[in-house]
């Protein structure tokens, strides 16, 4: 299980914001890497079923992704800004949502990498996100799990405290 540093999430009409901050055993560029393979997320965010490059330029993507929220299909097209080793900010320019946008960003710290996480996400369903805050909080923490799952697979034999040893 992960040890959040950070997990605060606000409910306020029909949106919802989410801050989490915790540190995993690897690399800022492993991290960054696994968070800018776009088509891989399937295999680490349990709601979502397909995730696809549209169009590339230098450091901006436009990414195609389908999931569901509360068992109903949902989709987004988003802009993506790519800070290389750093960041990776994000934005709906068209879909199912109100508002979807946020930022993923990693922090080398004390041979470990922190990564930050903030979403905010508009949708009328989320309006019953006060009675379902259990629900939308182990949503959230899921994928959490799923990307430092997905990392330990990807690089458990490269862990940062593998290699300073």
């Amino acid at each position: 299980m992960t040890h959040f540093d950070k997990f605060d999430i606000e409910t306020q009409g029909d949106t919802v914001t989410l801050e989490a901050q915790w540190r995993v055993p690897f690399s800022a560029d492993q991290v960054f890497t696994v968070l800018i393979d776009f088509p891989a997320m399937v295999e680490w965010m349990p709601d979502l079923q397909e995730s696809r490059v549209l169009d590339q330029h230098v450091s901006t993507l436009r990414v195609q992704q389908i999931g569901r929220l509360l068992g109903i299909p949902l989709g987004t097209e988003l802009e993506v800004g790519i800070t290389p080793g750093q960041s990776v900010r994000f934005r709906q320019i068209q879909g199912s949502f109100d508002r979807f946008e946020g930022i993923w960003e990693v922090v080398p710290e004390d041979g470990q990498t922190r990564i930050r996480y903030r979403l905010q996400v508009a949708h009328p369903l989320i309006r019953l996100a006060r009675w379902l805050r259990p629900y939308v909080e182990a949503k959230i923490i899921d994928q959490i799990e799923g990307l430092n799952q997905y990392l330990h697979r990807v690089y458990a034999s490269t862990r940062v405290a593998d290699a300073s040893s």
